[in-house]
């Protein structure tokens, strides 16, 4: 018996966590960043209407990257965030931010490959986010203060665009052809950058004339030039909404899509936490 004392003594909080301690979720405490007892509420409002829970461990590492997000204030910017690499197909149409609003409606063909991202057919496939943030309503987004972000698993070189709107205010990105990259967001200029690799964690952004392109957290390049509107029209992706056609459909695999605002957001620490939730996956690029 003293010897049973001993070794139960010699245990550490964590061993004894691991070896017993679960939420009703199924997930072990030790791995959640909202306390003992389950998710944070921005994550358990997403994870209740998911069509197939996750794993125990992928729910854990999306926790944990929606935990770090509502933390350091960027969740309350955004107005949408889709996980194209969800664990269910079905899930991948909805909006993290506010589940029930924006719900993605897909169009034409898409490949979907779980955990990992989806991919258009080239011809058909995209999705409409169903927001408009030209339509006069209330959005994180607005003409001087902007951002889009996507995760790009894959690197095809095209002119062609894992999101867009175009009219008078453009916004979408090309994140590689003949060698560049470019951004629209607001404004009918191009920012023109030398790049020739399209994977990575894409972010372009606007704060009043300066507008800005990142991948992986860091600054591609920026340009000083007025925004002209934000179009009347909601954004696609996968392929860009031209008067209400798709065109321009994206070979590329996406895994992550969001949109809001950018004076509250820190590009380096988004980043690193949308890259450890992949790197969670084991589908980090």
């Amino acid at each position: 018996m003293s010897e049973l004392i001993d070794c139960i003594n010699n245990l550490s909080a964590k061993d004894i966590i691991k070896s017993a301690a679960k939420t009703a979720n199924g997930v072990p405490f030790y791995l959640q960043t909202s306390g003992l007892g389950g998710f944070v509420a921005e994550y358990q409002a997403v994870y209740d209407v998911f069509s197939v829970k996750p794993p125990a461990a992928i729910a854990a590492a999306q926790n944990i990257m929606v935990a770090g997000l509502v933390d350091g204030g960027y969740w309350a910017g955004l107005d949408w965030f889709y996980d194209a690499g969800s664990y269910a197909e079905a899930d991948v149409l909805i909006n993290w931010v506010n589940p029930g609003t924006y719900t993605l409606t897909k169009n034409g063909v898409i490949t979907w490959v779980q955990n990992t991202g989806v991919t258009s057919n080239g011809t058909t496939g995209y999705y409409n986010t169903n927001c408009n943030f030209g339509d006069g309503g209330s959005y994180n987004f607005v003409q001087n203060d902007a951002m889009v972000f996507c995760y790009i698993r894959t690197n095809v070189s095209e002119t062609k665009l894992e999101y867009g709107v175009l009219g008078t205010g453009d916004t979408y990105v090309i994140p590689t052809s003949a060698g560049n990259a470019t951004l629209r967001i607001n404004d009918d200029t191009n920012l023109l950058i030398a790049h020739a690799d399209s994977r990575g964690f894409w972010s372009g952004t606007r704060t009043g004339v300066n507008k800005n392109l990142f991948r992986n957290g860091a600054t591609l390049g920026n340009i000083n030039t007025a925004s002209t509107g934000v179009v009347n029209l909601p954004m696609f992706l996968l392929a860009w909404n031209n008067a209400g056609a798709p065109g321009l459909y994206s070979n590329r695999q996406v895994s992550i899509w969001g949109a809001g605002k950018v004076s509250t957001m820190n590009q380096p620490a988004i980043y690193n936490l949308i890259q450890a939730y992949m790197t969670a996956k084991g589908v980090q690029v």
